[in-house]
């Protein structure tokens, strides 16, 4: 009786987990409508709207040379005299049809010391399997061979803590030559260089976070330990290779005359090392294996409510609030009217603390805490913000962080500087240590500790990104930089070049990419999901071991 009891307490344990309050979609149609009109012809709307058009044009123009990896004749080799599938088209058929994917980082790489490097030499995209939410990190074999820079590694960082956060089964297509090796200096000896990539691998496995590798190209020297510490790998026949040191190597060692096939081919790997799982005759087989992996899982899809309200505004007038030079506090009632379900919207202590907006609203079914800020983040706003996230963490609620700061602050007194470092230390202690997902997007600008407060980079949110004309540190040290400049006219005029824009950012993969302002609420409801399904997972699906799957 006793074990029997202990049983069914067990089984009402699980039922109350698998059905938590936590992220769950119900839209509340008894918060207040927002006043959400904007004036379409007032001038400032109509000159941010010239701006937003033209730096949406210049992002376009840009991702476009972007998805062309290598460009022409490196995708020519890759495809007709190497016969294999081109990068993103791997990725579209291994995600499911009716699902356009995340992508994570398509701006990384961009105007490095060493070079343009396209989207860091590696696409990382979020999409569905069979309807399972899942990371892809596929190496693009155009770039460099598929090198390894040390954007490319930090890139793949990300990936791996985007899995870990977010709960998400991940995915190698390993295309690479390996690491660039006149930049192993930067590629290897620190804890968060290349070698961190292994040890994250074992930290995923022994969560329970599905890995697996398809190796569809060569897969060489460290990068070899990608898919050998995978819980499953596919090799791909003709194609893909995975060996420490390839033949030339091996003939300056010690004279041997090898093929590639022989020294780590998909037979030599699958009937006699044991090093990989899965023969494939071609690629197409190879990612119709992966697919099928996730049927493997043994977990079931998480059934999304649908049922919500479109915002009541046009969210295609965020590009005209968002292209003005600031964003007052009006403005981002405008927004919120324009991301919310319904346009509805609960403030919470609307008249204490005048530069920050906390609230509760519905996005995609979604109930979630918003915080932001217009301007410096005064003592009583952190106090406020301290307050707000504490309760959402304590309901489970996932928070968004709209980053909107546009001015330096210099309080006058030491007395007003200490309660306003205090308050601000203690909201910061409460989105750091509030366990829900957490997603940031800078809309206007991020100054200063004004980052630490509205949960930026370094606080590890669940995602982050960026409007186009957001701003990151403070304007007059960007003044400072350009006037110190050597080619100070290049440095005006080109934003990868301008430490505190976005599209500097995005290159350096100080943030998950640029979105733009009309495109804001669908990255939202994705996000959340991703994140609010992997929170529910990481709190229900207890993994037994404590050590990863070990190749035997």
């Amino acid at each position: 009786m006793k074990t029997f009891a202990v049983h069914i307490m067990q089984r009402m344990r699980l039922s109350w987990a698998i059905k938590p309050k936590r992220c769950v979609s119900t839209f509340n149609k008894h918060f207040k409508m927002l006043k959400g009109e904007v004036d379409t012809q007032n001038h400032q709307f109509v000159k941010g709207l010239q701006h937003s058009s033209t730096l949406k044009q210049l992002i376009q123009s840009i991702l476009s040379k972007v998805r062309s990896g290598g460009g022409e004749k490196a995708i020519h080799r890759h495809t007709v005299v190497n016969k294999k599938i081109f990068v993103r088209e791997r990725i579209k058929m291994l995600f499911d049809q009716d699902c356009e994917y995340m992508e994570i980082g398509a701006l990384a790489g961009l105007s490095m010391n060493y070079g343009d490097v396209p989207a860091a030499g590696v696409v990382l995209g979020i999409g569905k399997i069979h309807g399972k939410w899942g990371i892809v990190a596929a190496n693009d074999g155009t770039v460099k061979g598929g090198s390894m820079f040390p954007i490319t590694v930090a890139k793949m960082l990300r990936a791996q803590r985007l899995a870990f956060q977010n709960f998400l089964p991940t995915i190698y297509l390993v295309d690479s030559g390996g690491g660039f090796l006149i930049y192993q200096a930067e590629l290897f000896p620190d804890q968060d260089h290349g070698g961190r990539i292994f040890r994250n691998e074992a930290i995923l496995s022994s969560r329970g976070i599905l890995k697996i590798a398809v190796v569809c190209g060569p897969c060489t020297a460290g990068g070899a330990y990608c898919p050998t510490m995978t819980q499953e790998a596919i090799i791909v026949k003709g194609i893909g290779t995975l060996y420490l040191g390839g033949p030339p190597l091996v003939k300056a060692a010690i004279q041997e005359e090898i093929t590639e096939e022989d020294l780590g081919g998909a037979d030599l790997h699958c009937r006699l090392s044991g090093c990989l799982d899965y023969y494939a005759e071609n690629e197409e087989e190879a990612l119709s294996i992966c697919r099928d992996i996730f049927l493997t899982l043994n977990t079931e899809n998480i059934q999304i409510d649908k049922s919500y309200s479109e915002p009541v505004f046009s969210v295609e007038e965020l590009a005209g609030i968002a292209g003005q030079k600031f964003i007052t506090k009006n403005d981002l009632y405008k927004i919120l009217a324009r991301l919310l379900d319904g346009s509805m919207f609960q403030e919470f202590k609307e008249k204490y603390g005048s530069n920050l907006i906390t609230g509760f609203g519905n996005i995609h079914g979604y109930l979630v805490g918003i915080l932001a800020n217009c301007g410096p983040v005064s003592s009583a706003d952190a106090l406020k913000g301290s307050h707000f996230i504490q309760l959402c963490s304590l309901r489970e609620i996932p928070l968004i962080f709209l980053q909107n700061f546009y001015t330096q602050d210099f309080p006058e007194s030491g007395l007003e500087k200490g309660l306003i470092l205090k308050d601000r230390a203690n909201m910061i202690a409460s989105h750091v240590c509030a366990t829900v997902p957490k997603i940031t997007i800078n809309i206007g600008g991020s100054v200063g500790d004004h980052d630490f407060v509205m949960c930026g980079w370094s606080f590890e949110p669940n995602f982050l990104f960026s409007w186009p004309s957001a701003h990151t540190h403070s304007n007059y040290l960007s003044h400072m930089e350009a006037k110190n400049s050597k080619d100070e006219g290049k440095k005006a005029t080109d934003p990868f070049l301008q430490s505190t824009s976005a599209f500097y950012r995005s290159a350096n993969m100080l943030q998950d990419g640029i979105i733009f302002p009309e495109d804001t609420r669908q990255v939202l409801g994705t996000c959340l999901e991703v994140a609010c399904i992997g929170y529910r997972r990481s709190r229900t699906e207890k993994v037994q071991t404590t050590h990863a799957v070990l190749r035997m």
